[in-house]
């Protein structure tokens, strides 16, 4: 937390929201998971960009960091995961 312009009456805090986009089939394609948790990053970054404010929970927000993509193959389907960080600024009064 950091005292804002206000001085010593309010204060903005920095945060990190850690997400994942996970997304499983039973189909062997593994491009096809890929491409769906790659959308569901896209659409999030999409809709922050719609709404940097988060519907006014904060100051601001943006998709921060895309991390490693983890896929699995497994005789029952295939998975695929992206973690991913939504970093923001909210004001504490």
């Amino acid at each position: 937390q950091d005292f804002n312009a206000a001085g010593a009456v309010s204060r903005d805090e920095q945060l990190d929201i850690r997400c994942t986009a996970y997304v499983c089939s039973g189909d062997q394609v593994m491009k096809t998971q890929r491409d769906a948790a790659f959308g569901i990053v896209a659409a999030v970054e999409q809709t922050i960009r719609a709404d940097p404010s988060l519907g006014q929970a904060v100051l601001y927000s943006r998709v921060s960091t895309v991390g490693p993509l983890t896929q699995r193959q497994t005789q029952d389907g295939s998975d695929a995961l992206v973690a991913f960080t939504v970093a923001c600024r909210a004001y504490l009064e």
